[in-house]
C-alpha cells in the first residue's frame, strides 16, 4: 500500500468516525457516552474523541445553516410567485400585503411604502374605481 493509498484510507476512516459521532450527537448521546464508545470501539484517547466531537458539531452547524438558507430561498420563491399572481390579476392590495408579509416572515426591516401619485382622472372609470377600492380610498356601496 502506497502512502497516498494509506492517506485516502485514513481520510475515509476519519469521515466514517465523524459520521458516527454526528449520529450519536443527533441522537442526544452525552459526551460521556461518546467518550466511552470511542474508547471501546476505536481505542482512542479523550483528546482525539473530543476532536471527532468538534468536527461532528461543525458538520451539524454547517448542515443547519444550509437548511435555513434553503428554507429562506424556498419561502422567498413562494412569496415571489404569489406576488406575480397578484400583480397579474391586478390585485395591488394583495400584492402589497404579500410584500409586507414576506418582509415580516423573513425578518427583513420594514420597508416604507412610497406613495406614488396616480392621475385617476385619466383612467377609465372601471379601472379608477377598482384601484381606488384596492387602496382603500373608495368603499363598496
Amino acid at each position: 500500500m502506497t502512502l497516498k493509498d494509506k492517506t485516502k484510507s485514513m481520510d475515509v476512516e476519519k469521515e466514517q468516525r465523524i459520521e458516527k459521532i454526528y449520529t450519536m450527537l443527533i441522537d442526544s448521546c452525552s459526551r460521556y457516552q461518546i467518550l466511552k464508545f470511542t474508547k471501546e470501539t476505536w481505542n482512542i484517547e479523550r483528546s482525539m474523541a473530543d476532536n471527532y466531537i468538534k468536527w461532528a458539531k461543525e458538520k451539524i452547524v454547517e448542515e443547519a445553516q444550509q437548511t435555513i438558507e434553503e428554507f429562506h430561498q424556498d419561502s422567498k420563491n413562494k412569496f415571489k410567485r404569489l406576488y406575480r399572481l397578484a400583480m397579474k390579476n391586478k390585485d395591488f392590495r394583495e400584492a402589497r400585503q404579500i410584500i409586507e408579509t414576506m418582509n415580516t416572515v423573513l425578518g427583513y426591516a420594514k420597508i416604507n411604502v412610497v406613495s406614488v401619485p396616480i392621475d385617476t382622472e385619466t383612467l377609465p372609470k372601471a379601472d379608477r374605481e377598482r384601484i381606488l377600492k384596492q387602496i382603500g380610498l373608495l368603499k363598496d356601496n
